[in-house]
């Protein structure tokens, strides 16, 4: 079983693997960086974790509507793009992690990656991968038949 976990250019790679490569069960974008992605789409679960979006971007318009599977998108108001990396603790105070602050922000990295491959690839519940937390109240969660960015939410 090969499961991708990448960030910022990684996301690319990321979205090239599930694109091309079966054997993947699930992937999961860490603020990711996608520029001019090309069309093609995937069954594959993937989430979309994305660091104090204000609006979402083309790229990511069009990578929702590429996703024909499982999919959950989550972005952390205040957050910025090291949040989810040990700069947080190493350069303390300097990075943004938004309104929950550091401990509660890097909790909810953590707990909706967890829970999302929790649930596609060991067939668990759903857990809170359902709508929004009053546990990360910053956390903005998209889920699968939601619309990401104003297109009709089919999947």
């Amino acid at each position: 079983m090969k499961l991708f976990l990448r960030g910022s250019l990684g996301g690319l790679t990321t979205w090239f693997g599930v694109q091309r490569d079966a054997r993947f069960k699930a992937a999961v974008l860490l603020d990711p960086y996608l520029p001019d992605i090309p069309v093609g789409s995937t069954e594959t679960p993937v989430m979309l974790l994305t660091m104090g979006s204000e609006q979402r971007n083309e790229d990511q318009c069009q990578l929702w509507s590429d996703l024909l599977g499982p999919r959950l998108a989550v972005n952390l108001r205040g957050a910025e793009h090291v949040t989810p990396s040990d700069l947080v603790w190493l350069a303390e105070g300097a990075v943004k992690t938004g309104p929950m602050g550091p401990e509660k922000t890097i909790a909810a990295v953590r707990d909706y990656i967890a829970a999302f491959l929790d649930t596609n690839v060991r067939g668990r519940p759903l857990d809170f991968l359902t709508g929004p937390s009053s546990t990360f109240p910053d956390a903005q969660v998209t889920t699968q038949k939601q619309s990401l960015c104003g297109e009709a939410a089919a999947h």
